[in-house]
């Protein structure tokens, strides 16, 4: 009896705690049940407005594809926002799918195509399309007038509803149609560089480091040593191939070294340095000779294993045009007695190239520095190239890229701006010119040296004024000032056009229990046909 008496149920209190628990849980239950029903819905809606929007958008971009920038007319023609556009479809073959052209291989156009919003009073903003037989007689001002009468009508078949509403958009047909030529790689046939390099698809002015070095020109990387205490002085000349340089510039420096290995020295006196109209020793002609100096002195001695390097001599300046690697050249200099007398204590470089092209030629005992000689009749060809290791240069002064002409392929384009990406180094600058003709060899254009250069790389330069040609070049100018250690860089050139591409905005809209979503799409879009 007291084991059953002592058997005991919930109190009320357990009871109601349990009931309000189990409550709360299938509250939870529910409520996350919702709202993941709300978030699987409003995903579907968004899905459908992106994937209905999407296939707008595409039926847009593909049709316009293949229409023609002529035959394109947006309405109103009043507004600076458009809501209806009208293009040409072309008449294609049966069998081959061919474009149809006729005798004077113009396009056959068949069909007019227009899309137009409709404000529907009872079913909100919609997408209408309307397909017309084309009729070749009609001007362009009569076009303008026809798609001027689809703004908001109701003609032509539906294509989508609940468009954005509230005036925010609808299908907006961009005014800014601008068409636009962007040179990004300067690597393009016709593109001529004048002291400029192209690398990377940047324009940076030629020069700025090593143009020669021995071992390029001979093939021998690793020289012999000459130690020699009884040799006698003798001049040298070593003739450089254009073959062998590589950068020009405005200035221009040699490099001496003497032998590692010995107890004597190398000296150096009146080195000069001359451009041939040859590399064929027995047939140059020197021009006049430059002077090079070593911290203003006319000879240098040069330690065991030493180095060094003529002062920079502004070949620009003293010969009228820069260090050209274009050119041959040949440099001269007398080596007497060294610190010991009779010394030549020099490294020797292996002609292993042709040797009638890489010469050095000797005169034994006479200083062509102070003699002229006559180097081909009576100077000794040698197999081997000493002492000079190297030439630097420093940048040009200035250099030019001219680009390709380039066909807009619209006649009488309105001609926008142009603008540029370009770096600039302390002191340096970029100016670019540009000019327009309806000669595809820019003849009749206006002379470079007449036109206006633009040097705000940032703004949108106005070039307006430089007609309506059909075809558009521009030629940029680098600068760098003395001692021209720095280059300027310019990259993405960009002239742009009135005209060429249409830009497409399609704004969906759905009210979803007095929510609204919507989406918005922008295309592109170039007619690939003239």
């Amino acid at each position: 009896m007291n084991a059953i008496l002592s058997k005991r149920g919930y109190t009320l209190t357990e009871t109601v705690m349990v009931v309000v628990i189990l409550g709360l849980c299938i509250g939870t239950i529910f409520s996350i049940a919702e709202v993941s029903s709300k978030i699987w819905s409003e995903g579907k809606i968004a899905s459908e407005l992106r994937e209905d929007t999407r296939t707008a958008l595409h039926l847009f971009t593909r049709e316009i594809r293949e229409s023609s920038l002529a035959t394109i007319f947006l309405g109103p023609s009043t507004a600076s926002s458009y809501n209806a556009i009208s293009f040409g479809k072309a008449e294609r073959n049966s069998t081959s799918g061919l474009i149809m052209l006729d005798s004077d291989n113009n396009i056959i156009w068949e069909k007019a195509i227009i899309y137009n919003t409709y404000n529907n009073p009872n079913a909100g903003t919609e997408l209408r399309k309307s397909v017309l037989n084309w009729d070749s007689g009609l001007t362009d001002l009569q076009r303008q007038a026809q798609v001027d009468s689809y703004v908001n009508s109701s003609s032509g078949r539906e294509i989508i509803k609940n468009l954005q509403t509230g005036g925010a958009g609808l299908l907006d047909f961009s005014a800014e149609e601008y068409d636009h030529w962007t040179e990004t790689d300067f690597f393009n046939e016709g593109i001529v560089t004048d002291k400029v390099v192209v690398s990377g698809g940047n324009v940076f002015l030629d020069g700025g480091g090593e143009t020669w070095f021995i071992g390029g020109q001979t093939g021998d990387d690793i020289p012999d040593n000459i130690n020699d205490p009884s040799a006698t002085g003798s001049s040298y000349r070593i003739l450089i191939s254009s073959d062998s340089l590589f950068k020009s510039g405005s200035r221009v420096r040699l490099k001496f070294v003497a032998s590692p290995t010995g107890t004597g020295a190398l000296n150096i006196t009146r080195p000069a340095l001359a451009e041939t109209d040859s590399i064929n020793f027995r047939n140059i002609v020197d021009a006049a000779r430059s002077s090079l100096f070593f911290s203003s002195s006319a000879s240098k001695t040069l330690a065991i294993g030493e180095t060094a390097w003529t002062d920079w001599l502004s070949w620009e300046t003293a010969v009228g045009e820069v260090f050209n690697k274009d050119k041959n050249y040949s440099i001269t200099y007398y080596s007497d007695t060294g610190e010991t007398s009779g010394n030549f204590c020099t490294r020797k470089w292996i002609d292993n190239t042709d040797p009638i092209e890489t010469q050095e030629i000797l005169w034994d005992g006479t200083d062509a520095s102070i003699f002229p000689l006559d180097w081909g009749a009576s100077g000794t060809a040698q197999t081997y190239l000493y002492a000079v290791e190297g030439i630097d240069v420093s940048y040009c002064s200035s250099g030019t890229l001219t680009s390709q002409i380039y066909n807009t392929g619209v006649d009488n384009p309105v001609y926008d701006t142009i603008s540029w990406v370009e770096t600039l180094p302390a002191g340096t600058d970029i100016s670019i010119k540009v000019r327009s003709s309806d000669n595809a060899d820019m003849s009749l254009a206006t002379a470079w040296g007449s036109l206006i250069a633009f040097t705000d790389s940032s703004a949108d330069n106005d070039i307006s004024g430089i007609g309506t040609g059909r075809y558009v070049q521009f030629q940029a100018v680098l600068t760098s000032p003395s001692p021209f250690t720095q280059t300027p860089i310019l990259s993405d050139v960009v002239v742009t056009w009135k005209g060429g591409i249409i830009s497409i905005t399609v704004d969906r809209y759905y009210n979803y229990r007095g929510r609204g979503y919507s989406i918005s799409m922008t295309s592109d879009v170039k007619p690939k046909n003239k």
